[in-house]
C-alpha cells in the first residue's frame, strides 16, 4: 500500500541547480549563498575525496522540489516512511541512513530494515493512495 505523508521534506534537489541540484537545494534549505555551498563541496572533492561520493549519493537520495509527493510514497517495505511519519523524522535524511549502513556493512543491515518493518506500526495519520 502506497502513502504519502503530509509534512513536505526539507532537503531537496533544486530544479533550478545547474547539475542536478543538489547544492542548489543545500544552499535554499540552509539559506546560505549557492556559490558557497559549491565551493565547499569543490574543496570536499580535492582536499577529502569523499565530496564526488557524497554529490552523488545525494543525487540519488533526495527528490527534486517538483516530485517530492512521488518521493514521499513508500518504497521498499516503506519502513523509511513509517518512521519519518511516526517519530517526525525526514524521509530522505532516513533514507541515507539506512542506505550507508547497507553500503558499510555489506547488506547485514538489511535483518535490521525487516525488524523495523514488523516492529514499527503504519502511522494512521497518513494519506493513503490507491
Amino acid at each position: 500500500m502506497n502513502y504519502v505523508l503530509k509534512n513536505k521534506p526539507r532537503f531537496v534537489r533544486s530544479d533550478d541547480g545547474i547539475f542536478c541540484g543538489v547544492c542548489a537545494g543545500v544552499a535554499k534549505q540552509l539559506n546560505m549563498d549557492e556559490g558557497i555551498v559549491r565551493l565547499l563541496w569543490l574543496i570536499s572533492v580535492l582536499f577529502f575525496g569523499s565530496g564526488l561520493l557524497f554529490y552523488f549519493f545525494l543525487t540519488v537520495l533526495l527528490p527534486r522540489e517538483s516530485q517530492v509527493t512521488e518521493y514521499e510514497k513508500a518504497k521498499v517495505l516503506g519502513v523509511c516512511s513509517r518512521i519519518g511519519a511516526n517519530y517526525g523524522h525526514e524521509v530522505a535524511l532516513i533514507r541515507m541512513l539506512f542506505v550507508a549502513s547497507f553500503l558499510f556493512s555489506g547488506g547485514l543491515s538489511f535483518i535490521l530494515y525487516f525488524a523495523f518493518f514488523i516492529l514499527i506500526p503504519e502511522n494512521h495519520k497518513l494519506k493513503y493512495y490507491r
